[in-house]
């Protein structure tokens, strides 16, 4: 018998084709737009510049991404 706390482990592997497409549906926007940008820096950046600005779109996009986390708790109204 399996242990009560494994029962949601034994579902995902008894139904992986599911587990499988939820993993691949939210990892599929990130995977995209981390494309698109870094696609746009090679277009829009030199060759010569490139090692200077990389880092700084590396911090900026982590920067970015804490600051949205924070507005988005702010314009909806939830603390915690």
């Amino acid at each position: 018998s399996v242990p009560s706390g494994l029962a949601g482990l034994v579902g995902m592997v008894r139904n992986w084709s599911f587990t499988l497409f939820f993993c691949m549906s939210e990892l599929w926007g990130d995977v995209c737009l981390g494309l698109l940008f870094w696609g746009f820096a090679n277009d829009s950046t030199s060759l010569v510049d490139a090692p200077t600005l990389y880092p700084l779109f590396g911090v900026g996009a982590n920067v970015a991404q804490a600051l949205g986390g924070a507005a988005l708790k702010i314009f909806s109204g939830q603390s915690g």
